[in-house]
């Protein structure tokens, strides 16, 4: 199994806190052992410092550095719990069939995919209830399971659809 270091250009409430997960510039003596450096960005504000930082990895390791993430048009249609995102959070679809003119999600995303359902406390489907009863019906039971408080934070309650 590849080691992949991950590097984000900020710090927010869903970076991971593990030791493969680093944000910003390489620190100056320890970078932890690994086979590549995935630099990942969330937010178009933020692609700058993402390539910035792509140069500064490249510079500091002699491994394979990446770039990606939302912010890049990277695939919305997997999930590793932990990777790119802190634990407890999980995304069980994403895309969305409506078009509002305001709204980025179909055109990054493309029309809903139900994911595969994966432990989190935390949903950050984008539209979590345009999904299928079964589906739904699946995550309640998949947070049920893990008998601690549950967050929708992915925008369930913010659209009037």
């Amino acid at each position: 199994m590849k080691k992949i270091l991950r590097v984000f250009p900020r710090q927010t409430a869903m970076t991971p806190t593990d030791a493969m997960a680093m944000v910003g510039e390489p620190p100056g003596l320890f970078i932890p052992d690994h086979d590549e450096v995935h630099v990942s960005c969330t937010f178009t504000w933020d692609m700058e410092r993402a390539e910035w930082l792509k140069y500064q990895w490249e510079a500091a390791t002699d491994k394979p550095v990446k770039i990606g993430g939302p912010a890049y048009g990277s695939p919305c249609d997997s999930f590793t719990a932990g990777l790119y995102v802190k634990q407890g959070v999980t995304f069980t679809s994403r895309g969305c069939n409506n078009n509002c003119s305001w709204c980025f999600v179909p055109k990054r995303e493309g029309k809903l995919k139900e994911l595969p359902i994966v432990a989190g406390n935390i949903v950050q489907d984008n539209n979590f209830l345009q999904c299928s009863r079964a589906h739904k019906d699946k995550v309640f039971e998949m947070l049920r399971s893990l008998k601690i408080r549950a967050s929708f934070r992915g925008g369930v309650g913010s659209r009037a659809h």
